[in-house]
């Protein structure tokens, strides 16, 4: 005999459901039923520098997307940029170091980085070989001020290929 369950996600604080907006999802079930692609989507307080305990943690996240025309903003039709690593620059020298938090994106292109301390932190992608860093512009990172319990949203970067693909159907030039 089926039964309805409902299925809810656990919200980070103050983070909200987008899709569905209640964050509930039901199915009918029978006993012994395996339930797959159950998806939610959920999207982090926007721009919050902080303001509250002046020590709890913050979350930083972004996205990385492919630059296809390279103008620096990303387009319609311009996806996220998959296994990227992203990293947090302790020392801002432009390198990633051991021991530096990072973090790989997501198939749609995001990341997120949880329990950030307060303070200054340089977010930084490693872009991969063929591919240059289109926004902010190649090798800046995303510098912020974090306030305890704060959070930015928007650490966007966009990176384009640069690899030019020879079918060998043409004569040397």
């Amino acid at each position: 005999q089926a039964t309805l369950v409902s299925v809810q996600v656990v919200l980070p604080s103050q983070w909200t459901a987008s899709n569905p907006s209640s964050g509930v999802q039901t199915r009918f079930v029978q006993a012994g039923d395996v339930v797959e692609l159950i998806d939610f989507y959920i999207t982090p307080p926007a721009n919050n520098p902080g303001g509250g305990d002046p020590n709890a943690p913050g979350i930083l996240s972004g996205v990385v997307f492919e630059d296809v025309n390279g103008n620096g903003t990303r387009g319609g039709n311009e996806g996220g940029a998959s296994g990227i690593t992203v990293y947090i620059d302790a020392d801002n020298d432009g390198v990633f170091d051991a021991g530096e938090t990072s973090t790989v994106t997501s198939l749609l292109g995001s990341y997120v980085f949880v329990n950030v301390p307060p303070g200054a932190h340089t977010i930084r992608v490693l872009v991969p070989t063929a591919f240059v860093q289109t926004f902010p512009g190649n090798g800046t990172g995303r510098t912020v001020n974090l306030g305890g319990g704060g959070s930015f949203s928007n650490l966007n970067f966009g990176i384009q290929g640069q690899e030019q693909l020879d079918y060998g159907d043409l004569p040397a030039s």
